[in-house]
């Protein structure tokens, strides 16, 4: 998948997948948006969107089911007028992330609900992922630095006293390295 996180839209009414992509674009500026109006899922994307009617033949279980192997990670989610229980039961059961009614305001909304949560998950993982590099980086900084001062306090120890506190202080530096 590509660094900005993509979703296919799969609808064969070209108004729907205009609108759709239109409104995800506005709500989601940085996700890639990609239409299409055959029931071909080609590619590698974050997100799908499925119709289930394609010139009157029911195909979103087929897709979503053809996704989930090929992409397990993939949210899928089922936007149709024409879901039937057979159809929802199908969707449930091959692992398709939600299932929404397109003639329903209130379910559109939903389901860009579905997407957010799903970017900001996203989001949320790549953060965690790059901390603990960070803290990798900053502890090692930190190690170099404190043995930097112990090596000069040893320097110090060593011309002050000229060899006599030099076991002395390599005993307290042991003692500081230890729990």
């Amino acid at each position: 998948m590509n660094n900005l996180p993509a979703i296919l839209i799969l609808d064969d009414d070209p108004v729907m997948l205009k609108l759709l992509a239109l409104r995800l674009n506005k709500r989601f500026p940085d996700l890639r948006v990609e239409t299409q109006q055959e029931p071909l899922a080609i590619g590698a994307y974050d997100i799908y969107i499925l119709d289930n009617d394609f010139q009157g033949r029911p195909l979103a279980a087929d897709l979503a089911e053809h996704i989930k192997r090929q992409q397990p990670d993939s949210l899928v989610l089922a936007l149709s007028g024409t879901l039937c229980a057979t159809t929802l039961k199908r969707l449930l059961n091959c692992g398709c992330d939600g299932a929404f009614d397109k003639s329903i305001p209130s379910d559109i909304d939903l389901l860009l609900a579905t997407i957010s949560e799903r970017l900001n998950n996203v989001n949320q993982s790549i953060v965690k992922k790059r901390e603990p590099q960070a803290s990798v980086v900053e502890t090692a900084r930190a190690i170099a630095g404190l043995i930097q001062d112990w090596n000069h306090r040893i320097e110090l120890e060593e011309k002050r006293g000229q060899g006599r506190v030099v076991d002395t202080s390599r005993r307290s530096l042991a003692e500081n390295l230890s729990p």
